[in-house]
């Protein structure tokens, strides 16, 4: 299980700085997949679709929810409850992710597969 986790990290150009265990690479490959996921779907929202703002509702103590919406530049906005439970609104304007964007591909240029595709 732990080779096959560190080829996924490979494959994804990411190598570990030290060793872990084979649960703390695959949740390093979980978080990298969802926040490409989030960055498609972004994309196309603002994108294809024209939407000047998304909002993402999450729950309270779901950190890795919270990092994965962070990272495109996602803010908390405003407190919420989703069925009884409260919850924190996050907003992420057009303008802010298509400036996330542009630090992320210069940051990560030209050594990614995401700039040879370009």
């Amino acid at each position: 299980m732990a080779a096959a986790v560190f080829v996924h990290q490979r494959q994804l150009g990411k190598r570990p700085h030290r060793p872990v265990t084979a649960q703390d690479s695959i949740y390093q490959l979980e978080q990298r997949i969802a926040t490409e996921a989030a960055r498609a779907v972004l994309a196309w929202g603002f994108g294809t679709l024209g939407l000047g703002q998304i909002t993402a509702m999450i729950h309270h103590g779901n950190t890795p929810s919270t990092a994965v919406a962070r990272r495109p530049g996602f803010t908390p906005l405003r407190e919420d409850n989703i069925l009884g439970r409260p919850c924190t609104v996050y907003a992420l304007s057009s303008d802010d992710f298509a400036a996330s964007e542009d630090r992320t591909t210069t940051a990560s240029c030209p050594d990614t597969p995401r700039c040879r595709f370009q």
